[in-house]
C-alpha cells in the first residue's frame, strides 16, 4: 500500500512511500519502520477533514508512488548489470595483459633493431626507405649467424622485392606471411611489421663472417 489514512486521528495522514518521503509543507510527527515499509506521520496545520486532505494531496501521492516504483526498477536493473560484470572482467584483464606484454616486447625488439641498423654485423635491423627513393640499399653487410632479419613497415598496396648479390643466400618474407622472393615481388596486404629473412643456403660450410649486399625495393 502506497499511503494510508489514520482513522484514529483524522488530523494525521500516514504515508508509506517505500523508504522515501516528502513533508508536503506539514510537520513530521513521527517515523516508524517495519521489516518492509516506512511510515511517515504528517500533522495537518489546518482543520480540514481527512477526506478533504486526501483529495487535496492525492496528485502528490500518485507522483511520489510513481517515482518510488521507477527508482525500484532502476535499482533492480543496476543490480542485474553488476551481477554480470564479474564474468566480463574475468576474461578481459588476462587478454589485455597479454596484449600489453606483446606490445612491450615488440617495442623493445624494434628499439634494438633500430640501433642495429647502424651496424653491418648486427641483426635484426629496422630499416626504412628515404622519402624520395624506392629502394633500401645496404652494402657490405656481414652475416654472423645462419640468418639475418630486416624489419620494415610498408603501406597497403605497395610491392616488396629483395635482391641479394650472393647465390648462397635466399630471401624470404616470414611475417606477416611466408613468401619466397625468388618467385617475384610481394604485394602488401596490411599495414603491419614485415620481416624479411636472409638465410644461408650454401652447399659448403658458411664463412664465419659472410659479406653481402642487399637491395629492398618498396614500390607503389
Amino acid at each position: 500500500m502506497l499511503f494510508n489514512l489514520c482513522f484514529n486521528n483524522p488530523n494525521l495522514i500516514i504515508l508509506n512511500i517505500m523508504g522515501r518521503f516528502v513533508p508536503l509543507n506539514n510537520e513530521v510527527i513521527s517515523i516508524s519502520e517495519d521489516s518492509d515499509d516506512m511510515y511517515v506521520a504528517l500533522q495537518q496545520k489546518d482543520t480540514t477533514s481527512t477526506a478533504a486532505a486526501y483529495s487535496k494531496y492525492r496528485p502528490i501521492f500518485y507522483s511520489i508512488a510513481l517515482s518510488a516504483l521507477l527508482s525500484t526498477s532502476a535499482c533492480s536493473s543496476d543490480t542485474d548489470n553488476t551481477a554480470r560484470t564479474p564474468e566480463i572482467k574475468s576474461e578481459n584483464p588476462l587478454r589485455h595483459k597479454q596484449q600489453e606484454a606483446a606490445m612491450i616486447e615488440d617495442s623493445i625488439i624494434n628499439s634494438y633493431a633500430r640501433l642495429a641498423a647502424k651496424r653491418s654485423d648486427v641483426c635484426p635491423k629496422l630499416v626504412q626507405k628515404n622519402v624520395d627513393e624506392n629502394t633500401i640499399v645496404r652494402v657490405a653487410e656481414i652475416m654472423v649467424d645462419s640468418h639475418c632479419d630486416y624489419f620494415l613497415y610498408p603501406k597497403i598496396g605497395q610491392y616488396l622485392d629483395v635482391t641479394v648479390d650472393s647465390r648462397d643466400i635466399e630471401a624470404l618474407l616470414i611475417v606477416p606471411t611466408l613468401h619466397n622472393f625468388a618467385n617475384g615481388s610481394y604485394e602488401v596486404q596490411a599495414y603491419d611489421k614485415h620481416v624479411i629473412r636472409l638465410n644461408y643456403k650454401g652447399a659448403t660450410y658458411k664463412p664465419k663472417r659472410l659479406r653481402y649486399d642487399i637491395a629492398i625495393a618498396v614500390m607503389d
